[in-house]
């Protein structure tokens, strides 16, 4: 039975933190491989809205990432490659393949 994530849990989980720039501001759950585009990532529909794939994310971030891969939205950046892997411990090791 697929688990339905639940807001506070994943926040309070990534410390309260929006796991792409650190901000404390308007969090939400962001979906780090969108849900549009988890097909082509490989993954399936339950992967696509389980824990490993949910990270807190400022409305700022949230918004900039849109429908972006994490790795388009982080670039080549390995500062920021390195920060979200930091913050972001808990994501699917497919999204951890993608940015090594």
């Amino acid at each position: 039975m697929m688990r339905i994530y639940n807001r506070a849990r994943i926040i309070k989980r990534d410390k309260g933190l929006c796991v792409y720039c650190g901000s404390t501001d308007n969090l939400s759950v962001d979906h780090v491989i969108p849900r549009s585009r988890a097909g082509e990532c490989g993954l399936t529909r339950g992967e696509v809205h389980s824990d490993s794939n949910l990270v807190s994310a400022c409305s700022d971030c949230n918004s900039s990432k849109s429908n972006k891969l994490v790795t388009e939205f982080l670039g080549g950046d390995t500062k920021r490659i390195a920060t979200f892997l930091r913050k972001a411990r808990y994501v699917n090791n497919k999204i951890k393949n993608m940015l090594a």
